[in-house]
C-alpha cells in the first residue's frame, strides 16, 4: 500500500514538473532562440551549429528552472489532490502527513541532484565548449562578426569596416585598419571583396579586389603606398584565440581565496566572484527546500488550479530571488562574507519551509490562508 502511495504522489508531482520545466526553459531561452534563428536564417549558419550552440546554453537555464520547477509541481500536485479530497482520504485512512511526503523528499533529492551535476560539473564544461563552438563558427563563417555599416572589431587589433554585405561571403566598400604588428600599422581599402575559409587550418581570409594599401613602416617612417586588383588577407584564428583566451577571462577563485586567507582585502568583484563560486554549491540546495515549501502551500491553496499554483510558485520563486539580491548587495557592501551570502537565501527559506510544514501539521497555516490571513 505504502509503496502504491508513493508511486502515485511521484507521477502527481513528475507531470506537471515536466511540463513547468519545459515552459520555464523555454520561456528563458526566448532571446536566445531568437538570436539563434537569426544566425540560421540571415547569417547561413549551419542547422547542426545551432542546435549544438542550443545545446550548450541549456545546462545554465535547468539550473534556474529545476528548482522552480520542484516548486510549482509541489504547489499543483498536492493542491489537486487536497481538492479532490484525497489527502483527507489518505489521512482518514491512518496515513500522516510526514508520510505523504515521503515520495516528494524523493523527488527533491532527484532534482537536486540534477541541479548540483550540471551547476557543479556541466557548466564549467559547457563554458570549455562554447568557447570551441566559438572557434568552429569563427572557422566556418567568419561573416558573422561583420555587420554592415559599423567599424567592426572581430580579431584583437583590428577593425574592419564594410559598407554593404549583399551575401553572407560578398562584401562591398571594405575598410581594413590593422594594428596587429604596431611597428607597421596598415591601413586597406577595397572596392570589393569576399570572405575566404580553411578550416582545417584554422584560418580565414579576405580576397580584396580593386584596392590599395597604405603602410607606414622603418626609422624614419617611410609612408608606402601600394595599389593592387586582387589582394589576399589572411587571419590565423588560431593565435587569436590563444592570444584571447589568456586576456579577460574569469577570476581565478584559487588566487582569490589565497588571498583572502592572507587577510588582504578583497576587491569588490573578487567578492562578487568568490560568492557565485558559493552559489554553485548553494543554489541546487533550493530544490530541496522548495518541494517543503510546496507541500503546506498545496494544502492550502486546493481549489485555485493550476494557474494558481503556477502563480504562487513564481511568487516564491521570486521572493527567493529577490534575497539572492539582496545578499549580493550585503557582499559588496562589506557586511557579510561571500559564503554566508551564498548561502543566506536558503537559510531564510528553510526556515520558511519548516514553520509553513509545522503549521500544515497542526492545520494552522490552511486555515488562516483560507480566511485571507485573518
Amino acid at each position: 500500500m505504502g509503496k502504491l502511495i508513493d508511486r502515485y504522489i511521484f507521477l502527481e508531482l513528475l507531470v506537471p514538473f515536466g511540463l513547468t520545466l519545459s515552459a520555464l526553459t523555454m520561456l528563458l531561452l526566448t532571446e536566445q532562440m531568437v538570436r539563434l534563428t537569426e544566425l540560421f536564417l540571415n547569417k547561413g549558419v549551419s542547422f547542426t551549429t545551432v542546435v549544438k550552440i542550443f545545446i550548450y546554453l541549456l545546462p545554465t537555464f535547468l539550473v534556474i528552472a529545476i528548482p522552480m520547477g520542484v516548486l510549482i509541481a509541489t504547489i499543483i500536485g498536492f493542491s489537486r489532490l487536497t481538492a479532490d479530497h484525497e489527502i483527507t482520504a489518505l489521512m482518514a485512512g491512518g496515513v500522516s502527513l510526514s508520510r505523504l511526503v515521503v515520495p516528494v523528499h524523493v523527488f527533491t533529492v532527484l532534482a537536486f541532484v540534477l541541479t548540483f551535476s550540471l551547476s557543479v560539473w556541466a557548466q564549467p564544461w559547457v563554458g570549455r565548449s562554447m568557447k570551441s563552438a566559438a572557434m568552429d563558427i569563427l572557422k566556418q563563417e567568419f561573416s558573422l562578426g561583420l555587420e554592415p555599416g559599423i567599424f567592426n572589431e572581430p580579431l584583437e587589433n583590428m577593425t574592419i569596416y564594410v559598407d554593404e554585405m549583399p551575401t553572407p561571403t560578398q562584401l562591398r566598400g571594405v575598410v581594413i585598419y590593422d594594428l596587429r604588428d604596431a611597428a607597421q600599422p596598415a591601413l586597406i581599402l577595397a572596392q570589393e571583396g569576399m570572405i575566404l575559409n580553411d578550416p582545417a587550418l584554422d584560418r580565414v581570409g579576405l580576397r580584396l579586389l580593386n584596392g590599395s594599401q597604405h603602410q607606414e613602416s622603418g626609422n624614419p617612417p617611410r609612408y608606402q603606398w601600394i595599389t593592387f586588383g586582387r589582394y589576399e588577407f589572411k587571419l590565423d584564428l588560431a593565435a587569436a584565440l590563444k592570444r584571447a583566451s589568456g586576456k579577460g577571462g574569469a577570476l581565478d577563485i584559487r588566487q582569490i581565496k589565497a588571498k583572502s586567507a592572507g587577510a588582504q582585502t578583497l576587491e569588490r568583484r573578487e567578492l562578487r566572484a568568490l560568492e557565485e563560486h558559493y552559489k554553485t554549491y548553494a543554489f541546487p540546495f533550493s530544490c530541496l527546500i522548495f518541494g517543503m515549501i510546496g507541500v503546506p502551500l498545496g494544502l492550502a491553496i486546493q481549489q485555485s488550479g493550476r494557474l494558481g499554483g503556477f502563480a504562487l510558485g513564481i511568487a516564491m520563486a521570486l521572493i527567493y530571488y529577490l534575497f539572492m539580491i539582496i545578499a549580493d548587495f550585503l557582499v559588496t557592501s562589506r557586511v557579510t562574507t561571500p559564503l554566508a551570502a551564498a548561502w543566506l537565501p536558503n537559510l531564510i527559506m528553510a526556515v520558511v519551509a519548516v514553520f509553513l510544514l509545522a503549521g500544515s501539521t497542526r492545520g494552522l497555516f490552511t486555515r488562516w490562508f483560507r480566511s485571507g490571513g485573518r
